[in-house]
């Protein structure tokens, strides 16, 4: 819409996110996150998205939200939003928490590490209970996700817990490349200097970083030619005064 009126008003909008607590299927009066549940009205929720994607099944919104447990939300525009705009949230199931930097495959699967070191997948189609109602506050679907633990070293004098290299993001890289033996398979990307991880679900392959000791990847969009992949990395050592910013980093994928 700016590129064809150049209207920066009208060219954005924003919207509570808003449950559909009474069940009625449409949105209505709400009450705030700060105030009694109240079953004959829908109920508004205090979340910010750190990672958010379109699905390219039915054009909805989902975003990840941190803490915990943190959760991911689903977000119907509807016809004539934000009038019609209505919310779902899905918390993990333990010892899953906080949800991070998130993509949809072509499914319409939700994909994101999780801080309690696992990767995450949440299939919506999967819900046996209602989606909607005064039930539906955030774990009425544990059977929507499926965990599978990290790999890596553990903290010192830990014998539990998430490994110790925190996972950021997560790229299925669908419109880009087939990645790892011509299907998609979810990458993310590590704070320290292990690079992109990709997974095939059974069978993880860790690229590296060796280009340069102060550098962490940061987003790994999985734009992957044959056996190459690209990453965003930024500096993680160097003062800030002299840090340069982000640069892409070529990642080569070894068998």
């Amino acid at each position: 819409m700016f590129e064809a009126t150049g209207d920066e008003a009208k060219s954005q909008g924003w919207t509570a996110l808003i449950l559909d607590t009474n069940g009625n299927g449409k949105r209505d009066d709400y009450v705030e996150p700060n105030q009694p549940v109240d079953p004959t009205r829908d109920t508004r929720i205090a979340a910010a998205f750190y990672g958010v994607a379109p699905s390219p099944v039915d054009g909805t919104v989902w975003g990840s939200v941190l803490g915990f447990p943190g959760a991911i939300v689903r977000l119907n525009p509807g016809t004539n939003p934000p009038a019609t705009a209505l919310a779902e949230i899905y918390e993990p199931p333990t010892p899953g928490y906080s949800p991070r930097g998130m993509d949809i495959d072509r499914n319409g699967v939700v994909w994101a590490p999780l801080a309690s070191g696992h990767l995450a997948s949440f299939d919506r189609r999967k819900c046996k209970g209602p989606l909607n109602g005064p039930t539906a506050t955030g774990q009425h679907c544990p059977e929507g996700w499926t965990l599978y633990p990290f790999p890596g070293p553990q903290l010192a004098n830990m014998t539990a817990g998430p490994p110790a290299p925190l996972r950021r993001g997560t790229d299925l890289g669908l419109r880009r490349s087939r990645g790892c033996r011509h299907r998609p398979a979810p990458s993310s990307t590590s704070r320290r200097r292990d690079g992109p991880r990709r997974h095939d679900l059974g069978q993880p392959l860790l690229m590296r970083i060796h280009q340069e000791a102060s550098c962490h990847a940061r987003a790994a969009p999985a734009r992957t030619s044959g056996m190459f992949t690209a990453a965003s990395v930024e500096s993680s050592t160097r003062p800030a005064s002299r840090r340069r910013g982000r640069r892409t980093a070529g990642l080569r994928q070894t068998p």
